[in-house]
């Protein structure tokens, strides 16, 4: 998945710049779901400690499947908030608004010929109605760093317009679509 193979790849980034790294995963654990994704990013990781978080043994289901890694269970502080899904997707969208806010925007026009465009990993060609106005996006460069982020404001059959606090589009390899969208 996008998510693992990005914590994968933050991960070594950060193993070459520091003795060591800390990897705080999002709260999904529940289910087949929780189970998969925590178990795909500790494969793709490899940590030599994991810290667990929990209330009661909610992380059980994970935590039988791991070997190999040492591992220290912690009880999650009283204080500590349970958040809904809709409260998460109402946090995002507040530090999304807040990044473009504080950024500033310009607008951009990039060309199929300039980028490859993608949606869940998979290439695909603009124009065929898939995204519409307030998409987020992700402003890559050739080694798969996001260089910044934008919101889609249309979409022809050879191009994108987008605004997006980026001062140059000059570096912009891969153009990676999301599922979120601003008003």
């Amino acid at each position: 998945s996008a998510m693992i193979d990005g914590t994968k790849i933050m991960s070594k980034r950060c193993e070459k710049k520091s003795d060591f790294t800390l990897i705080d995963t999002t709260g999904l654990i529940a289910g087949e779901a929780g189970r998969a994704l925590k178990i795909g990013k500790i494969r793709a990781v490899r940590p030599d400690y994991i810290i667990g978080v929990e209330r009661e043994d909610e992380l059980a289901h994970i935590i039988e499947l791991v070997e190999g890694v040492r591992i220290l269970k912690v009880k999650a502080p009283r204080a500590a908030k349970i958040r809904s899904m809709t409260e998460r997707a109402c946090y995002r969208k507040k530090k999304l608004e807040a990044y473009f806010k504080k950024s500033g925007t310009k607008e951009y026009v990039l060309y199929t010929k300039e980028a490859e465009f993608l949606y869940d990993r998979r290439p695909f060609i603009p124009g065929e109605g898939l995204f519409g106005e307030g998409t987020i996006i992700g402003l890559n460069n050739h080694h798969e760093e996001t260089l910044s982020l934008g919101i889609l404001k249309e979409m022809a059959e050879d191009s994108i317009t987008f605004e997006s606090p980026i001062r140059s589009i000059k570096k912009v390899h891969t153009v990676i679509f999301g599922d979120m969208t601003m008003p």
